[in-house]
């Protein structure tokens, strides 16, 4: 993985990317190429974008971390056929997937699980308090509504 320094004195920990204009291009290339999109279609858009900034916003939630930012200016793009960029966009994907993968292994490793234990904020059926007469009342009324309609009902569980 590229190292990505840092700006400023603090670390930069990913990197990002905005395209603006993107539509500039591509319609430009549609009115001497005409084609006709259907909604739902996927299409492949290549783009020449050249890099018109550069910023380092904060991460969220930490005081010395920065994102690299780059903003991108499209020029020239078209449509082309998915076989030209299938295998580049197969490659990311596995690797996009391989990362998430160990990212989701590492948290799990980090974790002690016990499913025995109870859940954090949970209280335990020892520790629960007993019925209020709201909640008993509740659970009665069904009994009522059906006594009066002449109807059997199901016997709510003993606790």
């Amino acid at each position: 993985m590229t190292e990505l320094g840092e700006f400023e004195g603090s670390e930069v920990t990913g990197t990002t990317i905005a395209i603006r204009n993107a539509g500039d291009g591509l319609s430009a290339a549609m009115k001497v190429d005409p084609q006709i999109l259907h909604l739902n279609d996927t299409v492949f858009v290549v783009m020449e974008c050249r890099v018109a900034d550069v910023a380092f916003p904060p991460v969220k939630d930490a005081e010395t971390k920065v994102t690299r930012k780059h903003v991108l200016r499209a020029g020239n793009a078209t449509i082309v056929d998915g076989k030209l960029v299938r295998a580049a966009l197969n490659e990311t994907a596995a690797k996009i997937e391989k990362a998430r993968d160990e990212a989701t292994k590492a948290q799990r490793l980090d974790l002690e699980y016990d499913p025995l234990a109870p859940k954090p904020g949970k209280a335990t059926a020892a520790a629960k308090k007993a019925p209020t007469k709201k909640a008993s009342a509740a659970k009665k009324a069904p009994a009522k509504k059906a006594a009066k309609r002449g109807g059997l009902t199901a016997v709510p569980p003993v606790e």
